[in-house]
């Protein structure tokens, strides 16, 4: 039986102070990803062993693209949450890499990150999530938040159809994505 303590970290990033929530399951909390280095283990070890996601939170833009592959969900949750919250362009393809990660949160993270970062070129994979039935809810959620941050109009039809087709949060998310499509997007100042 796995253990659930949910945390609070408060800590300083180059953009100021940020609040980061999680959730660690201690025990088995691993996927087997297979093809790391032994030098990406080492560092997933050590990260996992401080129990905390504060190493994350202050770490470089270059580790935390490393860490979005670490065979630990926590420490991958935490590096896609945090490019995504410093915007990391760089970080796209990594993101949408992990749309398809096994484990749910990490999904839809990266989603809500892609939405961040404002990544056009993630519209496709996006789509694809969110008219993805099998996929939860909230990961479907996440990925028509994400679109209506982007304001790709090619996202215009899917977000109708599923809001269409769709009841509660999930229909009220792609109906309010279509509505901030409207509006010009405001970067925040880094």
């Amino acid at each position: 039986m796995t253990k659930l303590t949910t945390i609070i970290i408060v800590g300083a990033a180059t953009m100021g102070l940020l609040l980061v929530l999680g959730t660690l399951v201690s025990g088995n909390n691993s996927d087997n990803l297979g093809c790391l280095s032994a030098e990406m283990e080492n560092l997933c070890d050590e990260v996992k062993a401080l129990g905390s996601l504060q190493f994350i939170v202050e770490t470089d833009a270059e580790t935390l693209l490393r860490l979005v592959d670490c065979h630990d969900p926590t420490v991958r949750r935490g590096a896609v949450y945090t490019l995504g919250e410093r915007r990391v362009k760089a970080a796209v393809g990594a993101l949408i890499k992990r749309l398809q990660d096994r484990d749910g949160h990490t999904r839809r993270i990266a989603a809500r990150a892609l939405g961040k970062i404002g990544a056009a070129g993630a519209s496709q994979e996006l789509i694809q999530v969110l008219e993805d039935r099998d996929e939860t809810p909230a990961v479907r959620c996440e990925a028509a938040w994400a679109l209506g941050m982007i304001r790709d109009s090619q996202a215009d039809s899917s977000l109708t159809t599923v809001a269409a087709a769709s009841r509660g949060r999930l229909r009220e998310a792609c109906l309010t994505a279509r509505k901030n499509r409207d509006f010009p997007f405001v970067e925040e100042a880094d």
